[in-house]
């Protein structure tokens, strides 16, 4: 694995991402997109299994993330920006179709982008714990309580002890994954650590949260294969979310991470075999 940047054509900004080559014969590229507040190395364990497996993986940061280039406007923090840019970052650096695995919000750009009329990039979709109407009550209350103030932990260990007391329900998984999640959200400054992303992005979020979400058009207009990984204790992508995703896509393959929430770490052998075997079957459809 090795960290790349791409300098986009078409924006003034730089998107970084983990390349990981795949071993063996080439069966395809996967893009791998995070959550909200999340970046490009969440995807660390499942990239590899992947590219053990004849997959070259792209973890990608997007804009305000990790190593990828901050915007200047708070309101650039959003779908309507996102889609070009990825658009763009794909043209530049991938193959015309791509396997996409979205993480919470990496999974409703893939829907924004299917809405813009870029649904043929899609060799296959993968969603982690998102589905095209992620629940409403939540995500208001997420808005609700959002905060502004970025805290400052004084170690990596001070972050694993928050997020396992509820910060990021990942499930039952062992210590150097907890340690791994915590230690990449973070980068260090001469007051202590602090989160890796822009604060701004923020501002958009809370905005963007107190409104219903709703994808169904890019749900519905998805021609590929499609599969969604959940945490059997989400609070947004609950059991009726789930159902709601099924009755649109009643082929769809849904594997439950029962002890994880929003979101499970594809760390685990399970979750790992499920997403390769979905990868296998769409490359070879």
């Amino acid at each position: 694995m090795k960290i790349e940047t791409t300098a986009l054509d078409d924006f003034p900004l730089t998107i970084a991402y983990a390349c990981w080559p795949a071993q063996g014969e080439e069966k395809g590229t996967v893009v791998a997109v995070p959550g909200l507040s999340r970046q490009k190395k969440d995807f660390d364990f499942i990239a590899a299994y992947l590219s053990s497996h004849g997959y070259t993986v792209l973890a990608v940061d997007p804009p305000g993330r990790g190593e990828s280039t901050w915007c200047k406007n708070p309101d650039d923090y959003c779908y309507d920006a996102y889609v070009p840019i990825f658009v763009s970052f794909l043209k530049q650096t991938c193959p015309p179709h791509v396997h996409w695995i979205g993480t919470s919000m990496g999974g409703l750009l893939a829907m924004a982008m299917v809405e813009k009329g870029h649904k043929n990039i899609f060799r296959s979709l993968t969603l982690v714990d998102i589905t095209h109407r992620p629940n409403y009550p939540v995500c208001r209350e997420i808005s609700e309580n959002l905060s502004f103030d970025i805290p400052v932990r004084q170690s990596i260990e001070e972050q694993v002890k928050i997020i396992k007391e509820g910060g990021l329900p990942l499930g039952n998984v062992p210590d150097h994954v907890w340690h791994h999640y915590a230690e990449h959200q973070l980068r260090k400054t001469d007051k202590g650590y602090v989160p890796h992303f822009d604060p701004k992005i923020l501002i958009r979020a809370k905005a963007d949260l107190a409104v219903r979400i709703d994808y169904t058009k890019g749900l519905k207009h998805l021609s590929c294969p499609i599969s969604l990984v959940a945490g059997g204790k989400s609070t947004l992508c609950t059991a009726e979310e789930i159902a709601d995703f099924q009755t649109l896509k009643p082929n769809a393959g849904v594997l439950i991470c029962p002890d994880a929430g929003h979101i499970p770490a594809l760390s685990d052998e399970t979750s790992q075999n499920f997403i390769k075997d979905f990868l296998d079957s769409a490359s070879s459809g």
